[in-house]
């Protein structure tokens, strides 16, 4: 069943590589190599997807949060081919997966009004509670408030774990577990820092004041982990 709902269709990009991935130890090489469905253009959310139209994201979760090293390369392509047809009325977290890849990418504008976009509009609630779709309030939608929140995170402050650091990242950190922790900003034009005190991350307590020139951290040994 695709992340998508709306249709069914033999092998869903997103369900076949989670199996990969799980069966090669949460890594993407090993022997476990699963059909991925495709066409002369790159990837597609499943056999014979017509893209006319989807519930919501799918496709491009390959790129965040499986960070498949293949759909990284073409994340561009996707975003262009994906993006614009997903619903309007759709669930709230699809923008912020959107706005998320298109940080990682450097694309500021578009990163920033597709945040504002997985928020303003479901936060209508007069106590500002998150809604799970735009034109009806049905709160707390954690997984729309969550989204928003990645964005910041992995999207503008630029945080990534993975098994290899990031190239041009600001800041690369080697974590206990053995992948590595890197930092490579992409704030909004507006912003002028995002700063984070006490992470706790793989047993280590970081703190981040990151801006558009840089990153400064301020790193203590944890007992937590």
């Amino acid at each position: 069943m695709s992340p998508d709902e709306n249709p069914v269709g033999d092998n869903d990009l997103y369900t076949n590589l989670l199996a990969q991935w799980s069966q090669n130890g949460r890594q993407w090489v090993g022997k476990a190599q699963y059909y991925l469905p495709k066409d002369d253009k790159g990837f597609l959310t499943y056999d014979n997807d017509a893209m006319r139209g989807y519930k919501q994201a799918a496709a491009v979760l390959s790129i965040y949060p499986l960070q498949f090293p293949d759909a990284e390369k073409q994340a561009k392509t996707m975003m262009e081919r994906f993006e614009s047809k997903v619903i309007k009325n759709g669930p709230a977290m699809t923008d912020a997966v959107h706005a998320t890849i298109w940080a990682r990418l450097g694309e500021k504008v578009k990163a920033y009004e597709a945040w504002k976009k997985s928020w303003v509009p479901f936060t209508t609630h007069p106590q500002r509670y998150f809604s799970e779709k735009a034109r009806r309030q049905r709160t707390f939608f954690y997984t729309g408030a969550a989204g928003s929140l990645n964005t910041v995170l992995y999207g503008f402050a630029g945080f990534r774990i993975s098994r290899e650091a990031l190239a041009g990242a600001s800041y690369s950190q080697k974590l206990r577990s053995g992948s590595f922790l890197s930092v490579k900003p992409c704030l909004p034009e507006s912003w002028k820092s995002i700063e984070m005190k006490n992470v706790k991350i793989d047993g280590q307590e970081y703190s981040f004041r990151i801006t558009s020139k840089g990153v400064s951290v301020s790193q203590k040994k944890s007992g937590t982990h």
